[in-house]
């Protein structure tokens, strides 16, 4: 078959299925009119003739031997290829182009005409055409190496049943017990001129906190926690001639919790809360003991509910509630000279009553730099109340090294002389301090 007779036959293909594709899509377009019978005839004949020229122009070029990878754009469906239009304003030679050259740029001249005369023949660009790939990858044809006396090769399996009678079995329980606890040292220095306000001095501090836990849970009923918590800390005071130190935090509090669950965070608990001083200290300029070990000691046990709880999306808010309607609240004082300052009677060294008790500690990491840790004590017997609040904001520059924000509010109305200038029983204590801290 001649050439064309190939080009005439892939032509006439070509516009049957454009034809074809244009009447299934049906697009009607509300800026172009109709086009009738008579009309599509004339421009058929029309494009007949431009592939006649194209003809004679490719039996001029004598081109008959070329690939045919030369005409594949002309066989497939409408394609608006790029080359065509980057020909248009293309400045070459036509004179020095090869056979094969003016082919490809005749193609691209009727490709052209198509675009301008019948633009509603073309369906697809060139970049979808590349974007479907090829239709097979090539097949490499190396030869596979196999070696088929593979089962020559492994070992014979030793099945038989010899155990070594030297064998143990040891069978160890679960260890319930956990074991955690922190420290810390924080440092403050104040400076002031003597021309300050009234009630500013100039002194140096340093405190050290010591955190422990021991708990037990054996995941099912029976929990027991143990915590003991212990601050001391010392500042200079250049008004007290006697002493260059004197301590400014001062206490010990251990705290044991023995639970047994009803559900998964609620049960009923047996709690026992002991507090005092560590080192005594004293009045400015005298030897007049103000507070010392066992003086006093505070110690509250009682029987109550207990509710853990760990809330927010990353469980950031966590922490546990204890309440005890009827407690036993005993308050002992060994020094004499302390006895009525701390609400004892003359004589006496103790007292005790009942009344209700309440326990609240929780944590809220806030972010991962800053996290604030909370514990609520209230205790009363109806007709004295004590609350303590201990709030500390740690905030993390690394893992060793943080800045802490103390802030202890405290109610005690069981003196009379606790009373402030307001009138009530609220004191306060605050520190800001850098400190370095140790985690195990």
């Amino acid at each position: 078959m001649k050439l064309r007779h190939i080009l005439l036959f892939a032509f006439i293909s070509w516009m049957s299925m454009s034809m074809m594709s244009q009447n299934k899509a049906r697009i009607v377009q509300s800026d172009i009119a109709p086009v009738d019978t008579s009309t599509l005839l004339k421009r058929y004949c029309r494009v007949l003739d431009s592939l006649a020229v194209l003809r004679d122009s490719l039996d001029a070029l004598n081109v008959n031997s070329a690939p045919d990878a030369y005409f594949f754009r002309l066989m497939v469906p409408g394609t608006f290829y790029t080359s065509s239009i980057h020909q248009f304003f293309a400045l070459e030679d036509t004179a020095r182009l090869n056979n094969h050259a003016k082919l490809s740029r005749a193609i691209n001249h009727s490709l052209a005409r198509l675009y301008i005369a019948n633009p509603w023949l073309v369906t697809q660009t060139e970049g979808q055409v590349r974007g479907q790939g090829v239709i097979r990858e090539d097949i490499t044809t190396s030869t596979i190496q196999t070696d088929n006396n593979l089962s020559e090769k492994v070992a014979e399996p030793n099945l038989s049943a010899d155990v070594d009678e030297t064998v143990t079995v040891i069978t160890r329980r679960p260890n319930f017990f956990r074991f955690s606890g922190s420290t810390s040292m924080q440092f403050t220095q104040n400076y002031a001129t003597e021309h300050w306000f009234q009630g500013v001095d100039n002194h140096v501090s340093g405190a050290s906190v010591l955190a422990l836990n021991l708990n037990y849970n054996n995941q099912k009923k029976i929990t027991w926690n143990n915590s003991l918590d212990a601050r001391l800390g010392f500042r200079t005071n250049k008004n007290d001639k006697r002493r260059m130190f004197q301590p400014n935090n001062n206490s010990i509090t251990y705290t044991t919790n023995v639970g047994y669950s009803i559900v998964k965070t609620l049960g009923y608990t047996m709690q026992l809360r002991m507090s005092t001083a560590i080192v005594p200290a004293y009045a400015a300029n005298t030897m007049n003991v103000t507070t010392d070990i066992l003086s006093p000691l505070d110690v509250t046990i009682g029987p109550g509910i207990g509710y853990s709880f760990n809330w927010g999306k990353k469980k950031r808010y966590s922490g546990s509630v204890n309440l005890s309607p009827l407690a036993y609240q005993l308050r002992y004082v060994q020094r004499e000279s302390l006895v009525q300052r701390y609400g004892v009677r003359p004589g006496h060294h103790s007292y005790h009553k009942f009344g209700p008790t309440a326990t609240l500690q929780t944590t809220w990491r806030i972010c991962n730099q800053v996290t604030w840790t909370s514990k609520i004590f209230w205790a009363s017997n109806l007709h004295y109340t004590n609350i303590q609040w201990e709030n500390t904001f740690a905030f993390a520059v690394n893992k060793y090294m943080s800045a802490n924000l103390y802030v202890f509010p405290k109610f005690d109305d069981i003196n009379q002389n606790y009373k402030n200038e307001h009138g009530n029983y609220l004191m306060m204590k605050e520190s800001l301090s850098i400190s370095l801290n140790y985690s195990f």
